[in-house]
């Protein structure tokens, strides 16, 4: 069973009925909606996650960034379902790793719902490492 955290922007709301699944919505300025999902599955790659919501919310998403423990490091501190606010924080530095991050971030904070992985920094060659906070 993979880990997986992700957040994912449509035009229109969608009304999420998936079982075990935790996610947060938040309406943006220009009436978009973006959703924070964590959970677990046996579903082994990204673009396979991101085609079966897209199914089921029977919309396109219009940016998505997803981390799956099958291609991502990734650590989820909770499953418990929230309804607060989302908010993301990216770290990129040639120094900083997902081990360092965990190291500085993990205990800091009872709102960090995941520290995860994400794609290569184009400046240092190494992966962004993105903290999902609720508060």
């Amino acid at each position: 069973m993979n880990k997986v955290a992700w957040n994912i922007s449509f035009e229109k709301q969608i009304n999420f009925e998936i079982e075990d699944l935790c996610f947060v919505e938040s309406e943006n300025l220009n009436w978009t909606y973006t959703y924070f999902f964590y959970w677990k599955t046996y579903i082994d790659f990204a673009s396979d996650i991101l085609k079966k919501l897209e199914e089921k919310a029977q919309a396109k998403s219009i940016n998505h960034d997803i981390s799956i423990e099958a291609e991502d490091n990734i650590e989820i501190y909770t499953y418990d379902q929230v309804d607060w606010i989302y908010t993301i924080t990216s770290i990129e530095w040639n120094e900083e790793n997902f081990d360092s991050v965990i190291e500085k971030f993990a205990e800091s904070s009872p709102f960090i719902i995941s520290i995860r992985e994400s794609e290569t920094s184009p400046r240092f060659w190494n992966r962004v490492i993105k903290i999902d906070i609720i508060n």
